[in-house]
């Protein structure tokens, strides 16, 4: 385990996740002590009067009636009930406003939340050496001078308020029981509402302090930083070989796909989509898409084999985050594609009529070459054949002669 002096990052939320499950939660119990006190003097303060009249009532009952009763079993079981029951219905009110007010400052501190690691025995709690260690511990300390100070607060404020009414509190002496009630109630919720704002002022900074702390405990070394890395993420030379195993197997997959596409919708450098599209087909298909490198390598099959490749920009950036590859391209772009396809159409149209003039053409030479070689074959001594050799001009070896048979005068010399 790394020394408190590594711990120097700040903590994941996969630890503060652990933490929260183990129970580590960052709480004050000084909060809930000073936001109690404070509710318990205002419910005096709301209930007091009720709960005086109530008590008072009780009392001098109990003082008109015990004089002129025998006091039997019976009759002690009567008091007792009946006290009972007085000081129940005076205090549940006040118990109710603190519970729901403890459960209130719990919801907004550590919210909801329920684990029962902490109730697992621990056998580190009963190590004597880590037990020492614990009571030397900063925590420790300030936890000793937290409670100093609280008694030494609350016995200031109790002491404070009973000097300045001392005269008063002399004075019910003389006075009826009555007055005896009233003074005590207004002491007691005087002093209440005094340790109130104490506690509030020790809560505040206490709070600031158990944060500090609850930070603390929860820093990280940069090992346990690395190691949990590799725990939710994976050992980055493995993700490594798994990105490049995917990226094979997904140029596999283009090389085979981008042969079979109609044309290649591109943005020039980052965005390349391949498309197909037939006369029966009710909408284009979508056969690979890629970016950047990718991208490029869907071009670069595409050139290889002779695919008409399209740059428009927009259409590209639009249309490569909504595509999905093996189906139709999204309804809205139906328009914009559909100039592409008519585009194809036209090519594929005007080089099917070109092709057929060549095949014409071809088949006329052909048929010309076979002509012309069967006339090649044939004898030279037939006569008045195709292609008969005429007889050699005796008088001109090398020119032959043109002359005719005669059948009259050709001139006037003859």
């Amino acid at each position: 385990m790394a020394d408190d002096s590594e711990k120097t990052e700040d903590p994941t939320p996969k630890r503060r996740r652990e933490a929260r499950e183990k129970g580590q939660v960052l709480k004050s119990k000084e909060v809930n002590t000073a936001a109690l006190v404070l509710i318990s003097a205002y419910s005096l303060s709301w209930f007091g009067k009720k709960i005086y009249e109530n008590l008072f009532k009780l009392f001098t009952q109990t003082l008109e009636e015990l004089p002129y009763t025998n006091l039997t079993q019976g009759l002690s079981v009567k008091y007792f009930l009946r006290y009972t029951t007085i000081m129940i219905i005076c205090v549940i009110p006040i118990l109710l406003c603190v519970f729901f007010t403890a459960m209130l400052i719990e919801l907004l501190q550590v919210g909801v939340l329920f684990t029962t690691k902490t109730l697992k025995p621990d056998l580190n709690k009963i190590n004597p050496i880590k037990g020492f260690k614990r009571i030397l511990s900063l925590k420790s300390v300030v936890e000793l001078v937290k409670g100093f100070v609280k008694t030494v607060v609350i016995g200031w404020v109790a002491y404070t308020v009973l000097r300045d009414n001392i005269g008063y509190i002399i004075s019910t002496i003389r006075e009826p029981p009555e007055s005896s009630f009233t003074l005590v109630s207004v002491l007691v919720l005087k002093i209440a509402k005094k340790v109130a704002g104490a506690m509030i002022i020790i809560a505040g900074i206490d709070y600031f302090y158990q944060r500090w702390e609850f930070e603390k405990s929860l820093k990280m070394s940069k090992q346990e930083v690395k190691d949990e890395y590799k725990q939710s993420e994976g050992d980055p030379h493995v993700k490594a070989k798994q990105r490049q195993k995917q990226r094979q197997i997904s140029r596999g997959q283009i090389r085979q796909a981008v042969p079979d596409s109609s044309a290649v919708i591109s943005n020039p450098t980052h965005y390349a989509i391949a498309i197909k599209y037939e006369a029966e087909m009710e909408a284009p298909l979508v056969m690979a898409k890629g970016e950047d490198a990718t991208a490029i390598f869907i071009k670069e099959i595409a050139i290889k084999h002779e695919i008409p490749i399209f740059e428009d920009v927009d259409l590209a950036r639009a249309l490569y985050p909504v595509c999905i590859v093996d189906r139709s391209i999204p309804p809205e772009f139906y328009m914009a594609v559909a100039q592409i396809v008519a585009k194809l159409m036209k090519e594929k149209q005007d080089k099917g009529m070109l092709n057929m003039l060549n095949d014409q053409l071809k088949k006329q030479s052909k048929n010309r070459k076979q002509q012309t070689g069967g006339a090649g074959n044939r004898s030279w001594d037939a006569p008045g054949g195709i292609g008969a050799q005429p007889p050699v001009n005796p008088t001109n070896p090398s020119n032959p002669s043109t002359d005719k048979p005669k059948t009259g005068p050709s001139s006037i010399f003859d």
